[in-house]
């Protein structure tokens, strides 16, 4: 009643399946590269380094705007002038200027008794009073400025921020690469599950039949009873199989939809076939040009090498063009003398254009520590770069042997299940004439559900490494 109910069950499981939509191993990967938390924020994160590429370009572009100054007096300013007299001067006989003063018939200049010197004639300024109106004044001016040359420090900015750029255009491809290769193990995972839950509903059958061949061999006493003890206890054990392959396929499940962010109780079944792996071959291609870590090692190189050009632009020259033009007018402007008054209010428009030229000359040698310090750091990339190759170009290899020896193991497990199919059949058919006993059998029962285990295993170990391969030479995509 046993295999019935199980049987029953499994096509139970079969017909649900048939409602459910299926995912293949494409559509999971694109589920989790849309999905993904942490890839949109790296996805982010080059759109930002994008922004400061643009950026870094606008700064050697005119930078125009416009300012405005208001002023507002709090109350009206008055004084008073006293009545001025301003000397006069006269040239003398070298065409010198000098005072015009009173000098003695000996040629001496005659002073009062402050000792001031007495001027021939004053030119006087009559006494005033001054008044400024507390109106509203204001000046407006539209400016451009221009970098024309900052030492090569723009350039190398923009070089930087592309550089930035592409760094984070790899490290995109990076986590692509690896969420994708956390999938497809994912998928294959379950796939492998999966097809170990059949593995064992049919070992269990098998099981089962030789249980109740075993049980009317007993009835009718041409069987003893430790013959359907050891079968029972078969069973028991085929059956704990099941179940433990049920609960994993359960969990293998899980992890595949958190991976591609759905819900864990979502009603999905993935694509039942591993397919073929006959045909995989195992490629000589060892470059890792293309892998996006090796990318972004040689790009962080260039990048303080980019470092070291701007600290050098430090010590050049820096020229720059401001035009300005505006608008003002001056708060109202009063004044009266003795006879007169008038009253002013200054305005017009203003032009002006300015060259401004910096000249580097000493700095007490922080440039030079800043050029410095940017050389140590360019080494000690370089360093990093070459370490890190030669670990990848390794890896490669690694994966390379990793594949063939899966491809391997694959074709030796298929042979071994070719010979557990025969040597049971054998085994079989002696128990039928008497020539092994029960245990004989059901140990070449097990040996061949063990076998076909691992020839599961060989053949998701050859898509796995495989994935790898492609992986480290960076052309999973």
């Amino acid at each position: 009643m046993k295999i019935y109910f199980i049987s029953l069950t499994l096509l139970s499981s079969l017909l649900q399946a048939q409602d459910k939509e299926v995912l293949t191993l494409q559509q999971c990967r694109v589920m989790a590269l849309k999905n993904n938390s942490e890839l949109r924020a790296v996805v982010q994160e080059h759109k930002a380094a994008q922004s400061n590429h643009k950026t870094a370009i606008a700064k050697y572009t005119p930078n125009i705007y416009a300012e405005v100054t208001g002023l507002m007096l709090g109350q009206q300013i008055e004084t008073d002038m006293n009545e001025l007299k301003l000397p006069h001067y006269t040239r003398n006989a070298k065409g010198e200027y000098q005072l015009d003063v009173v000098r003695n018939t000996a040629g001496e200049i005659v002073k009062n008794a402050k000792g001031v010197p007495t001027m021939t004639s004053y030119t006087s300024v009559p006494a005033s009073h001054i008044e400024i109106d507390p109106s509203l004044s204001y000046q407006a001016n539209l400016v451009l400025e221009q970098p024309i040359y900052a030492g090569g420090k723009i350039l190398s900015v923009i070089a930087q921020t592309d550089i930035g750029q592409e760094i984070a255009r790899e490290n995109v491809r990076f986590s692509e690469a690896n969420l994708i290769y956390q999938v497809d193990q994912a998928y294959y995972q379950l796939l492998s599950v999966k097809e170990k839950l059949k593995l064992a509903n049919e070992y269990i059958q098998m099981i089962d039949t030789v249980r109740q061949t075993v049980k009317r061999s007993f009835d009718v006493q041409l069987a003893n009873r430790n013959d359907l003890l050891k079968a029972n206890v078969a069973y028991n054990e085929a059956e704990l199989s099941v179940q433990v392959a049920t609960h994993g396929l359960e969990l293998s499940r899980m992890n595949l939809f958190r991976i591609i962010n759905l819900d864990l109780d979502a009603d999905y079944e993935i694509q039942d076939d591993i397919g073929s792996v006959d045909d995989v071959e195992v490629s000589e291609y060892t470059s890792i040009d293309r892998r996006s870590e090796y990318i972004m090692l040689k790009k962080k190189v260039e990048l303080f090498e980019e470092k070291i050009s701007m600290a050098h632009s430090d010590f050049l020259p820096q020229i720059g063009l401001r035009l300005s033009y505006g608008r003002f007018e001056a708060p109202e402007f009063s004044a009266s003398q003795v006879g007169r008054s008038f009253t002013v209010r200054p305005s017009g428009d203003l032009y002006s254009a300015l060259i401004n030229v910096k000249i580097p000359i000493f700095n007490w040698f922080e440039r030079f520590n800043t050029v410095n310090r940017a050389r140590i750091q360019r080494d000690i990339e370089q360093d990093r770069f070459r370490d890190r190759s030669s670990l990848m170009r390794l890896e490669v290899n690694q994966k390379i042997f990793g594949l063939k020896d899966a491809i391997k193991r694959y074709q030796l497990s298929a042979k071994s299940l070719e010979q557990a199919n025969e040597n049971m059949r054998i085994s079989e058919l002696n128990y039928k004439l008497g020539r092994e006993t029960i245990s004989d059998m059901l140990r070449s029962k097990a040996q061949w559900q063990e076998i076909h285990s691992k020839l599961i295993d060989a053949k998701i170990g050859v898509k796995i490494k495989r994935i790898e391969y492609l992986k480290a030479t960076g052309q999973l995509n």
